[in-house]
């Protein structure tokens, strides 16, 4: 008898897989709907199966591949049954497609070019990549600078912040990182890797996971110093209170998902996800100081960056909306009477009487 069963993307630990993303990721109208259609049936035969069966899911926390994926690495059909908060609605099959297709996370840009390579096939690789280690970075930096390589920095946000590679990207170690790569780096882009240097390999597979095999060299944090002989960047930053003080004066971006937004957000606020954030680019207004936001002020902090390496005057904010809230500053309350957010990949919120706006993960 069978003692277990790889689901790759179908049912995942505490979730099932997102049926939405050849609509929302790919662009393919009206796949989305057929798509729950057709989980649901497979759903029904999943909950009949022996309870004892194990689960090996694909995926774990932190993928965008559904709502909420559990951390654990397996599980069992009897377990899933018990407590998967979507398995409990297959004996309703609109509730269940209702479900599965409301409050997905945005997905990253390079989903798009992954479901197409999946399909297509990958081109050979040969074997990862190893860039090479550079310590002198002056000697590099105009390279660096040149159109086409961006500066990929992982180190912790108040490094970064008080110092980093013109133009460079905050990309944090962890779930966030292809993320933020995949949403804001093309894929033929050169990438200039800032990494402790015990990481650069496993960094380095992530990222040919995703698409991304072009990373040409690799930079040491204590090569970061005052002494490289190269004028560093600084991204400011301000407190949840400066930020309700610039409300007036300033556009202010979310990027945090729609399904945050939707719970609780500023008036006025531009709402776009920051996985998605590129598509936007041309809503943003460059003339004007851009405060930027998330939940906690992670995934601000990698859309701030990219932000000022393509010019703009972004801010980011420490803390983002909780800490707005744990100060007592006033937000909109939940409302459905706000205009609804636009459908498909492209979706962004726009607040009635406010700036044009769609989410994030920290």
């Amino acid at each position: 008898a069978a003692m277990g069963m790889v689901t790759g993307d179908f049912v995942f630990v505490g979730d099932l897989g997102r049926p939405d993303l050849l609509e929302s990721a790919a662009g393919q109208v009206g796949i989305a709907e057929p798509s729950a259609h057709a989980l649901w049936r497979s759903a029904r035969k999943f909950v009949e199966l022996p309870g004892y069966l194990q689960v090996w899911p694909a995926h774990g926390a932190g993928s965008a591949c559904g709502k909420a994926l559990g951390a654990i690495p397996q599980s069992t059909v009897g377990y899933e049954v018990a407590n998967s908060p979507v398995l409990k609605l297959v004996g309703d099959e609109a509730a269940f497609v209702k479900d599965i297709l409301s409050g997905q996370p945005e997905p990253p840009l390079y989903f798009a070019r992954m479901k197409a390579l999946n399909r297509d096939g990958v081109p050979p690789l040969g074997a990862v990549p190893v860039p090479p280690v550079v310590t002198d970075v002056r000697a590099h930096a105009a390279a660096w600078e040149a159109p086409g390589t961006v500066v990929v920095d992982t180190r912790p946000w108040p490094a970064f912040r008080d110092g980093h590679l013109p133009g460079a990207l905050y990309a944090p170690l962890g779930k966030m990182l292809p993320m933020v790569v995949g949403s804001f780096v093309k894929p033929e882009e050169k990438i200039v890797l800032v990494c402790e240097l015990a990481r650069a390999d496993e960094i380095v597979r992530d990222l040919v996971r995703i698409g991304y095999d072009r990373v040409i060299a690799v930079v040491a944090p204590d090569s970061m110093g005052a002494t490289v002989g190269v004028k560093l960047e600084t991204t400011p930053e301000m407190s949840a209170a400066e930020a309700n003080a610039a409300r007036g004066s300033s556009f202010i971006l979310d990027v945090r998902g729609a399904a945050e937004y939707e719970v609780g957000h500023l008036e006025e606020a531009f709402n776009v996800a920051y996985t998605r954030l590129l598509p936007h680019i041309a809503q943003l207004p460059r003339g004007e100081r851009i405060v930027v936001h998330c939940a906690l002020g992670g995934r601000s902090a990698a859309a701030t960056s990219m932000l000022r390496r393509m010019g703009f005057n972004a801010v980011n904010v420490a803390g983002g909306f909780e800490g707005w809230k744990k100060a007592g500053l006033p937000t909109a309350a939940p409302a459905s009477s706000r205009a609804p957010a636009l459908s498909g990949a492209t979706a962004a919120s726009k607040p009635s009487g406010g700036c044009c706006g769609g989410s994030c993960h920290g």
